[in-house]
């Protein structure tokens, strides 16, 4: 048996407040790689958040981690048991079916909104729309981004020199469709 540096990585997910599965990787899960397209990559995440971004894309049925190379998440539409899969043999990688890993909590981990978000609530889970804000049509003002869905922050300064930001610099989309607060600069 081959040692790695995260030998036999154990993954609790706690459920309810006493009760923990537990998932461990083995040797059949180190330095393999999937020999097919990725869906979706990501860097600097951990394995838990890759299985997590497998769980909210519902065409993710795999996964494969390289925790040498900047913490890369690969996501994959494919099973290792599915027909003309092949591996092939990468060090550092790990490889493994979303299935295999305990379902937390949280009932929005494995569910996807056609529209609007998820919202979990014990066993059950709903998608709700929310409203959007208003775009800023003040010329006076500088947005870092211009987003408007519910959720978004937004960091405001002043386009002007001698003008003085009123209210916090930083704000929140609230789910009623307003800005939490009224900023502006005079």
């Amino acid at each position: 048996m081959i040692l790695h540096w995260l030998d036999i990585v154990c993954v609790c997910i706690f459920i309810g407040a006493s009760k923990a599965k537990e998932f461990s990787l083995t040797d059949e899960h180190y330095n393999k790689k999937l020999d097919k397209s990725e869906i979706e990559k990501f860097t600097s995440v951990s394995i838990q958040t890759c299985v997590r971004k497998c769980r909210q894309n519902r065409n993710c049925k795999s996964i494969n981690f390289d925790r040498k190379n900047d913490e890369l998440c690969f996501l994959y539409r494919h099973k290792s048991t599915d027909d003309g899969i092949t591996f092939s043999n990468t060090i550092g990688l790990i490889f493994t079916d979303i299935d295999v890993w305990p379902i937390p909590g949280d009932q929005c981990m494995n569910q996807t909104c056609d529209t609007g978000r998820c919202l979990s609530a014990g066993t059950t889970h709903v998608c709700k729309t929310f409203a959007e804000c208003k775009k800023f049509s003040d010329e006076s003002v500088n947005t870092n981004d211009t987003a408007t869905a519910a959720g978004t922050f937004l960091e405001i300064t002043c386009s002007k020199d001698g003008t003085s930001l009123v209210g916090n610099s930083v704000i929140e989309c609230n789910d009623d469709g307003y800005w939490s607060d009224n900023t502006f600069c005079e």
